[in-house]
């Protein structure tokens, strides 16, 4: 459906997953507290008994959307609508697979026929017929399988593209900060945008590039420390960080303990 500027729905909650797709515009969603950007091309499935609030802040948006349980046979979570963002959520009774992801899923349509797919999964059920249903049931969990496991991207070499920002970060982890730049300049010679290099890598390894290089420089710190009689002072100063205390409370919150400690 097409939504105008404004609130889509208001908040409220489901006893089930709801897998969103947006196109032909730009949406935003509101979910127990956090915010999140839905440009055009992007989906967001979320969990059971989260509160959500959907919003177009474009002209229009094209909304597409489906509720789904991944038991076989599980009933249709029930819908409640919310006075607000501080009401109390119902008790809800749903099942979730331990395969299933945890937390809010989002990304990027990287497969313009999973729109196609969607619409033609969408007729099946509308259908009415019991088999055709059945089979569009299979059809869907295709469709999410597309979204959260999508094919690994490859460069021109045949390498994963996830795997050169890894190795671009380990490269510039142990410079000094003022000489590395911001996490846009390091991975600009990758070929590809940023947005599109951060979504590759936290898909391969679950964690997001900035915060990668963070615990990458902390694991030079250690190393440093463990190999050499460098002052914790001077162990800073070689990563870039002219204030040891704010390096120390650095170090014990990637590593665990205070740069003392670590070295023994």
């Amino acid at each position: 459906m097409a939504f105008r500027r404004g609130i889509i729905n208001p908040w409220r909650v489901i006893g089930d997953h709801e897998l969103f797709l947006f196109t032909r515009g730009e949406a935003r969603m509101s979910v127990e507290g956090e915010v999140f950007s839905c440009p055009e091309g992007s989906w967001l499935i979320i969990p059971p008994a989260r509160r959500h609030l959907s919003e177009c802040l474009s002209a229009t948006v094209h909304v597409r959307w489906m509720h789904f349980t991944w038991g076989a046979g599980a009933p249709v979570g029930k819908l409640t609508y919310l006075p607000g963002p501080g009401a109390p959520v119902p008790a809800f009774a749903f099942e979730k697979p331990r395969h299933v992801p945890k937390g809010l899923q989002f990304g990027r349509l990287g497969d313009p026929q999973i729109l196609e797919h969607h619409d033609s999964v969408a007729a099946q059920l509308r259908s009415g017929d019991a088999r055709r249903c059945r089979l569009a049931r299979a059809r869907f969990l295709e469709e999410l399988l597309g979204l959260l496991d999508p094919p690994r991207e490859e460069d021109a070499a045949g390498k994963p593209l996830s795997h050169r920002v890894r190795r671009r970060l380990d490269e510039v982890a142990g410079r000094p900060a003022s000489e590395q730049g911001s996490i846009q300049q390091i991975l600009a010679g990758l070929g590809r945008s940023y947005a599109h290099l951060e979504r590759c890598f936290h898909r391969e390894f679950q964690v997001h590039p900035l915060r990668y290089l963070a615990t990458a420089r902390m694991r030079r710190a250690a190393a440093l420390l463990e190999e050499t009689s460098l002052s914790v002072a001077a162990v800073a100063r070689d990563l870039g960080y002219d204030d040891a205390a704010y390096f120390s409370r650095l170090f014990r919150k990637r590593m665990g303990r205070s740069p003392a400690r670590w070295r023994g």
